[in-house]
C-alpha cells in the first residue's frame, strides 16, 4: 500500500474519563480532521438541528469542520475517541458506514480492544507503526459495520464470564481427543446451551463447533508434519472416532487429503 493512501492517526485515546461535572464538547466549527467517538455512557447531543438522548455504547464519525456539541448526562464520561486524516470517506463508502450518524454496535468492548492497541501502537513510534495503525482503523470500521448489521441476539458478556469462558477454551484445546459437548460445556458455565453458543461466538467471534474444528485440524498439521504417526493415529489423537470423517474435514479446512498432506511432509 502506497503510503499516500494510509489513513493517519493524529491522536488517540481508549476509556478516557472526563469526570468534570461541567465537561461538553462544544465546537460549532467542528475539527479539521474526523472524530471518532465511542461513548460509554448517555450524552445529550445536537445532531442535524435536533437534539438526541443516546443509550451507552453509541459511535459517531463526525466529517471534518462538522459541528460537533454534546455533553454527558451524568456529569462525566467515559469514551473512546480517534482523530483521524486521510481517505476516510472512501472507507466508510465500502463499510456501508456514514458520518454523523449514530451507531449501536451489538457490544463496545471490540471498540475499547482495538483502540487501545491503536493508542499503543501509536505512542511507540517504532517501525512501520503508521502501517499498523491503518490496519487497526480499518478493522475498527469493518467490525463496526459488521456489528451494526448482524441480526443475531444481543448478549454482552462480563469479564467474570469473558474470563471462565477463555479457560474453558484451553482446557479444551488442550486434550482434543477429549472434547466435550455442547451441553457439557455450558453446563460448566452454568448458562443454557443456546446461551453458551451465544456468549462463545461473541467472545471469539466464531462457534465452539468450528474453533474445534480448526484447533484439531492444526494440531493434526503438526502430528503429520512430525512423522511419527500416521493418518488414523492422527485422526485418534485429534478427536476423530472416524478417520474418514477426519479426511474429509481435513480437505474441506486445507485443499488436500492428509494423506496427501504427509506424503508432502516427508519427502
Amino acid at each position: 500500500m502506497n503510503m499516500m493512501d494510509l489513513l493517519k492517526t493524529q491522536s488517540v485515546r481508549h476509556a478516557w474519563p472526563e469526570m468534570n461535572p461541567d465537561f461538553s464538547i462544544e465546537r460549532p466549527n467542528g475539527c479539521p480532521f474526523y472524530v471518532f467517538i465511542h461513548l460509554w455512557n448517555s450524552v445529550l447531543m445536537q445532531l442535524e438541528g435536533e437534539t438526541i438522548k443516546t443509550d451507552p455504547s453509541a459511535c459517531i464519525v463526525f466529517d471534518i469542520n462538522h459541528p460537533q456539541n454534546w455533553k454527558p448526562l451524568d456529569g462525566g464520561i467515559i469514551h473512546d475517541w480517534i482523530h483521524i486524516e486521510g481517505d476516510l470517506p472512501a472507507l466508510l463508502a465500502s463499510c456501508g458506514l456514514e458520518f454523523n450518524k449514530i451507531y449501536y454496535p451489538k457490544s463496545g468492548r471490540f471498540i475499547t480492544m482495538i483502540t487501545e492497541e491503536l493508542e499503543q501502537e501509536f505512542f511507540a513510534g517504532k517501525l512501520h507503526g503508521n502501517e499498523l495503525c491503518d490496519i487497526k482503523l480499518r478493522e475498527l470500521f469493518y467490525k463496526l459495520a459488521r456489528s451494526c448489521r448482524e441480526d443475531e441476539p444481543q448478549i454482552i458478556p462480563d469479564e467474570k464470564t469473558v474470563s471462565a469462558m477463555k479457560t474453558l477454551r484451553r482446557e479444551i484445546f488442550s486434550d482434543l481427543a477429549h472434547s466435550p459437548k455442547g451441553s457439557e460445556m455450558a453446563r460448566r458455565l452454568s448458562v443454557s446451551e443456546s446461551k453458551f453458543y451465544l456468549l462463545y461466538k461473541e467472545i471469539f467471534g466464531i462457534t465452539p463447533a468450528k474453533d474445534i474444528i480448526n484447533a484439531r485440524i492444526e494440531s493434526a498439521k503438526i502430528y503429520l508434519s512430525s512423522g511419527q504417526y500416521s493418518v488414523e493415529q492422527t485422526a485418534f489423537l485429534v478427536g476423530y472416532k472416524s478417520a474418514f470423517h477426519f479426511i474429509r474435514q481435513f480437505k474441506q479446512q486445507t485443499g488436500v487429503t492428509p494423506g496427501k498432506f504427509l506424503q508432502e511432509q516427508t519427502k
